[in-house]
């Protein structure tokens, strides 16, 4: 599993600089890796957490990534 490949192609290492991006990972719950930002150093450190354990909780994801972009005021 080459988890640096995977973040050198990450399409938000192209975000503007005032586009905030959050960090949901899950498997069978999720977990909040980074809260919205504007700083791509912050969300390669956030992907670094990211393993695999098998499992795949959509509903979890979904839920924790709608609290991140409520906790946005200017969407």
């Amino acid at each position: 599993k080459c988890h640096k490949c995977f973040i050198k192609k990450l399409k938000f290492l192209y975000m503007n600089s005032n586009d905030e991006t959050a960090i949901v990972l899950f498997t069978d719950s999720a977990n909040t890796a980074s809260s919205m930002t504007t700083d791509k150093e912050t969300l390669k450190l956030a992907l670094q957490k990211m393993y695999s354990n098998g499992g795949t909780s959509f509903s979890a994801a979904l839920n924790a990534s709608i609290k991140q972009i409520d906790s946005v005021e200017n969407i």
